[in-house]
């Protein structure tokens, strides 16, 4: 087996921010990417013994290099990212309470609230055809026909129970063919759902004297516990959907993490 390196990519990238500096106790940042990533192959050359369907460092064709370029697997169009702390007005030199008594102001004075707050557009992923006809190790991606309204996607819970990506998953089956003779099909031409992520923290100060100060820290990761679905047919990125197998067409097995919750107790001196 001969092996080299003969991937290659491109991207191009607008990136936007806001930023607000502490005033008032409250600082923020707000990011906004619009990006397109262009690849023939997504992972490493010296991964060739990865498993089938692009997992692999092998392109598609080695004497069409071409012939597999289309959307990164890492591929995402729309990031948008907005972080925030905010020290509460509440206590000793603050806004309200300043002048409360001295056990009233340690109870609301120190307070911290924190936040991150991420959203992207799906991943890119294929379609495979359970044919090998320009690859040993690569599936051939299907013969798509160009009608993108077949291919309209909308995450339910379908009559059988499962839950399903597209908004008409027989006619989005419709809408590929196998390939016929070395035909093969565009990578990457389907997008996964997209992700929302929330995550807060508050946090609590005591200064305990003049050189000790203890922190209470109670942190909630994906804090409303939305669901953030998986490609079909994988996790993040690589996903896959098969047209010889209808009955997993656009079936979606699994979810990104749950609610997640913590708490600390932090002394520094």
């Amino acid at each position: 087996m001969y092996v080299t390196n003969k991937g290659f990519s491109s991207y191009n990238g607008l990136l936007m921010s806001l930023h607000k500096k502490t005033s008032h106790g409250l600082q923020f940042d707000v990011n906004y990417t619009y990006s397109h990533s262009i690849d023939n192959v997504s992972v490493p050359a010296n991964n060739v013994f990865g498993a089938l369907n692009f997992a692999g460092g092998l392109v598609c064709d080695f004497t069409n290099l071409h012939k597999c370029r289309g959307n990164s697997d890492f591929d995402l169009t729309h990031i948008i990212s907005a972080n925030g702390i905010w020290d509460l007005p509440f206590g000793h030199g603050r806004r309200f309470g300043s002048n409360s008594p001295g056990w009233l102001k340690e109870v609301v004075g120190g307070w911290q609230v924190s936040v991150i707050q991420a959203w992207n557009s799906g991943f890119a992923f294929t379609t495979v055809s359970n044919a090998f006809p320009i690859s040993v190790l690569n599936n051939a991606p299907a013969i798509f026909n160009g009608d993108t309204s077949a291919i309209k996607t909308k995450v339910h819970v379908d009559a059988s129970g499962t839950v399903q990506l597209f908004a008409d998953p027989t006619k989005a089956l419709g809408a590929f063919r196998g390939p016929l003779g070395l035909e093969g099909g565009t990578r990457n031409n389907l997008r996964g759902p997209h992700l929302s992520n929330f995550d807060i923290g508050l946090a609590k100060h005591f200064p305990v004297g003049e050189r000790v100060n203890v922190q209470f820290r109670a942190d909630a990761f994906n804090a409303f516990n939305h669901p953030n679905f998986n490609l079909p047919g994988g996790g993040g990125t690589g996903g896959t959907t098969d047209i010889s197998n209808p009955g997993q067409f656009g079936v979606i097995n699994s979810t990104g993490n749950a609610r997640q919750m913590q708490f600390a107790l932090r002394v520094e001196f």
